[in-house]
């Protein structure tokens, strides 16, 4: 998965990097997995411009499906 944007990766996920994710998405694809699937969650701080070019990255990569998540704080 990819959780989140690419600058909120490293504090989402510590030991993911953004391009080996998507990387792994593409190996996949490229290996004759039908259909490739992946998440993000909003509400971390991410800006509309961030959204949109994680999907495009996703789509740039031949991603099927993509989930979106909202994270709610605590309250």
């Amino acid at each position: 998965n990819m959780e989140t944007v690419k600058r909120l990766t490293r504090e989402v996920r510590i030991q993911a990097k953004y391009e080996r994710s998507l990387e792994v998405l593409r190996y996949l694809k490229e290996q004759g997995i039908n259909r490739t699937k992946s998440g993000i969650m909003l509400g971390l701080g991410e800006t509309e411009a961030e959204v949109i070019q994680t999907l495009e990255d996703l789509r740039g990569v031949g991603l099927d499906v993509v989930t979106i998540g909202h994270y709610l704080q605590p309250s």
